[in-house]
């Protein structure tokens, strides 16, 4: 489901030789808004969310409850994404993670706006798992991946998206989306693109989604979302790791944020 290149969630799965693979046993997703700024977390429980417009400027501060916080301590000091978890810190993750799901969030996420917008990944607890593209992207703290959840269009979209750097470019990939229930949102890849800052064109992504049939398809269902907005965890059947990621709502106009690794700014 995630891209576990999402989707947070950051999440949905991408193999140029076999695309997609399924998980018996979901694994999690956990994803914050990206237009946040952290900066101390160990004497600072808050995010500082900063929004900007060529007219005027405002900030604002949500709190993480304290649960939350038992997910973020969690993630403190694993880098990679996840690549260097140790068996013990990939444990307390998911405790933190289950003890989240238990309370619920937001009640039918995907009927909550609070869902949509841009997602940046921060960790994945498998990238080892992942394909070979997934590893090379997933486990660089130089590249910044998202995951984007639009649901309420004429043309519902979920993407997944690795940026390399502002003077490069990305690769976007693609799914056509729909919501099955108040958890599931059901996703079929279609199309995927390189976008280089010195192309004027984009350049297509080798991969046959129209042959691949059920492999391209996929479900992602959001266990939590936060009722602030900024936290949310997922599972589905094309996902093999939890991740966490920054959320960029469309309607903010130009958002500032910091570029942040857990294990270096908490």
């Amino acid at each position: 489901m995630a891209l576990k290149f999402c989707a947070t969630n950051s999440g949905l799965q991408l193999n140029s030789s076999h695309a997609f693979s399924s998980s018996l046993k979901p694994k999690p997703l956990v994803s914050l808004k990206s237009h946040i700024s952290f900066k101390s977390f160990r004497n600072q429980r808050h995010l500082k969310i900063c929004q900007s417009s060529l007219v005027d400027e405002q900030q604002q501060e949500t709190s993480f409850s304290d649960a939350e916080n038992q997910l973020i301590d969690a993630l403190i000091g694993i880098q990679g994404r996840g690549r260097s978890a140790s068996p013990r810190q990939l444990n307390d993750v998911e405790q933190a993670v289950k003890f989240l799901e238990g309370l619920g969030g937001v009640p039918d996420p995907t009927s909550s706006s609070l869902i949509e917008g841009r997602w940046q990944l921060m960790f994945t607890t498998r990238p080892g798992t992942a394909s070979p593209i997934q590893r090379t992207f997933v486990g660089v703290d130089f590249f910044s991946v998202f995951q984007e959840v639009y649901l309420r269009t004429n043309d519902p979209r979920v993407s997944n998206i690795v940026r390399f750097s502002d003077a490069i470019g990305e690769l976007k990939v693609e799914a056509a989306a729909s919501i099955k229930d108040g958890k599931r949102i059901l996703f079929q890849f279609d199309e995927a693109a390189f976008s280089f800052k010195f192309l004027p064109f984009k350049v297509p992504y080798p991969v046959p989604f129209r042959l691949l049939g059920d492999e391209a398809k996929g479900w992602l269902d959001t266990t939590y979302l936060s009722s602030s907005g900024n936290l949310r965890i997922s599972r589905g059947n094309k996902c093999r790791a939890p991740h966490l990621s920054c959320k960029r709502k469309p309607n903010l106009g130009k958002s500032f944020y910091q570029p942040f690794q857990l294990e270096r700014e908490l």
